[in-house]
């Protein structure tokens, strides 16, 4: 079995960009507040940067 290295996956620069992130939702938030959230966070995931 290979070594797994978690420093070496999460390495943002030796891949030069992020590669990890989280999305963080309150249970408190309102349902509005976490759609708006969610979109937000997947218009900027799957923007490529220039």
């Amino acid at each position: 079995m290979a070594d797994f290295n978690c420093q070496e996956i999460f390495n943002d620069e030796a891949y030069g960009y992020p590669r990890f992130d989280y999305l963080y939702l309150e249970d408190t938030m309102k349902e509005q507040e976490r759609i708006t959230v969610t979109a937000e966070r997947i218009k900027t995931f799957f923007t490529e940067e220039k």
